[in-house]
């Protein structure tokens, strides 16, 4: 039986990397692509919060803290892939730029398929992983897909965009059946994690991911409010087919675990910015009235 539900867990996981892939891109266009890329500081600012503050940060948790090895490559793999694709939809709930969500998420992906395997290795001694071990399932499950979502989406507009909404609810639906079976194969594992330190160590990654990209994100509230979200919320696609496709399932169990705590804290956070910006759009329009 936990044969079949781990094969399951395999099949729900690549639905899931795929499907979240061919969403992004099907609601992408070359305008939104561009738009971030112009801002050269913000462009800066994001690739030192995202591929040296959050690596650097990992790097320490893993180095003081008493983790066991799945989770410290867990952690590392996380640290090494940016570019959310669930962070436009936090940036709405936070009625912050969208747009601009989707330009950065974009660009941090494409970093992180060259960064990740290169960095990776480097980060873990006594981990043997080829370059292009890593490379390939990030190009072949996150490229090509996305490439393609991006075709349809300049050829096929309207069909484009209802293709969008139902990738989206089946990214979002395989994840939450494989979190749903993580806890029916591995219950025993999970439940001895929590009060681990592989817990304490996600939640200090996500805060310090919330923090930097606050801070690094400019004098625009919008612009903070964008990286602090992108800069916290890790690409789980791309690290689930690290995870998945070379190393044990224990890894792939922290990534999960990870994203879990991440989006406990991001959206609070999100609703709060977003209840912020109608005060401040209802008092901006009061103001005019007067």
């Amino acid at each position: 039986m936990n044969e079949v539900l781990k094969t399951i867990m395999d099949l729900m996981t690549l639905i899931f990397i795929i499907t979240s892939m061919l969403s992004v891109g099907l609601g992408l266009t070359a305008k939104q692509m561009l738009e971030p890329l112009k801002n050269i500081r913000f462009v800066i600012l994001s690739l030192v919060a995202n591929f040296i503050i959050i690596p650097a940060a990992a790097f320490l948790l893993i180095t003081f803290l008493p983790l066991d090895r799945p989770l410290q490559i867990g952690i590392m793999i996380l640290a090494c892939a940016a570019g959310a694709p669930v962070l436009p939809e936090l940036v709405k709930i936070a009625k912050g730029d969208v747009a601009a969500s989707v330009g950065l998420i974009i660009m941090l992906l494409a970093v992180t398929i060259i960064f990740l395997p290169i960095v990776l290795p480097l980060m873990l001694p006594g981990i043997k992983i080829g370059i292009w071990a890593v490379a390939k399932n990030l190009l072949l499950l996150m490229l090509a897909p996305l490439a393609v979502a991006m075709f349809v989406r300049a050829r096929w507009k309207e069909i484009a965009e209802k293709l969008e909404r139902i990738f989206a609810r089946a990214s979002n639906y395989s994840l939450i059946l494989l979190m749903v079976l993580m806890l029916v194969v591995k219950w025993q594992y999970i439940i001895s994690k929590f009060g681990s330190f592989g817990i304490l160590a996600s939640f200090i990654l996500v805060v310090i991911g919330f923090g930097s990209g606050y801070l690094l994100g400019g004098p625009s509230t919008s612009a903070k409010r964008v990286l602090s979200l992108g800069t916290a919320q890790r690409n789980i696609a791309a690290a689930m087919i690290v995870a998945n496709y070379n190393f044990y399932n224990e890894v792939l169990i922290m990534v999960v675990v990870f994203k879990v705590i991440s989006l406990i804290l991001a959206i609070p956070l999100a609703v709060e910015w977003g209840r912020r910006s109608r005060k401040a759009l209802a008092a901006g329009s009061i103001e005019k009235k007067k």
